[in-house]
């Protein structure tokens, strides 16, 4: 932005040398004025090169940052679909299985890669406030939540809350959502999430 700024400014000097009132001081001083343009003309040059160079390079950087995000969203899957599964399978037993045990044994996973993601800083300081807010949040749940099995429902559905977070992100980077969109469907969000409290079985799992 700053690069932009001073190429408009450097035009519009150059440009005073064309008005009329300045027509007889740039024809006593040609050399120095030819001199003054040619300068200014390098001048805006490089910094149109440095405007397109860093338009490309934020280009760049939204996309790897996508791909990152993507990659999240994929980490987040995976537990879920385990976790969701193992969930169903609990359902389906009877009272006299050692559900504890059982768990324990086949632990669901946390996405923990999504910790990894998050400290790069091509993500850190590109994502949203929001879905930064509610990827923390909701990773410091997921971390509780995973070590019994009374909880795995939830542990589900913040999963599942966790994954529709991130594909709105990458909607908002994509540019198919704005600021506000991005907020409002957040909120919304969080607000259905909260509304969902089941911890034991036997419970159906939100649509």
């Amino acid at each position: 932005m700053l690069y932009f700024v001073l190429t408009l400014v450097l035009v519009a000097v150059g440009g005073f040398v064309f008005l009329p009132r300045f027509a007889k001081t740039a024809e006593r001083n040609a050399l120095g004025v030819n001199f003054i343009l040619t300068l200014i003309a390098t001048l805006v040059g490089v910094l149109v090169a440095i405007n397109i160079s860093e338009y490309s390079a934020g280009q760049a950087e939204k996309k790897d940052m996508i791909k990152l995000l993507n990659a999240a969203v994929e980490t987040v899957d995976v537990s879920f679909d385990y976790s969701q599964a193992l969930h169903e399978h609990f359902e389906s037993l009877d009272e006299q299985t050692d559900i504890t045990k059982l768990y324990h044994n086949n632990m669901p996973p946390l996405p923990s890669y999504l910790d990894d993601i998050l400290v790069l800083p091509i993500v850190s300081k590109n994502i949203s406030t929001s879905s930064l807010s509610n990827v923390v949040n909701l990773s410091i749940l997921a971390r509780h939540l995973v070590n019994t099995a009374e909880e795995l429902p939830y542990y589900v559905n913040v999963l599942k809350t966790l994954k529709k977070v991130l594909e709105l992100e990458v909607s908002y980077q994509l540019g198919q959502l704005n600021e506000q969109q991005l907020e409002l469907q957040s909120t919304d969000l969080m607000l259905n999430f909260s509304k969902y409290s089941g911890v034991t079985y036997k419970n159906n799992l939100p649509e």
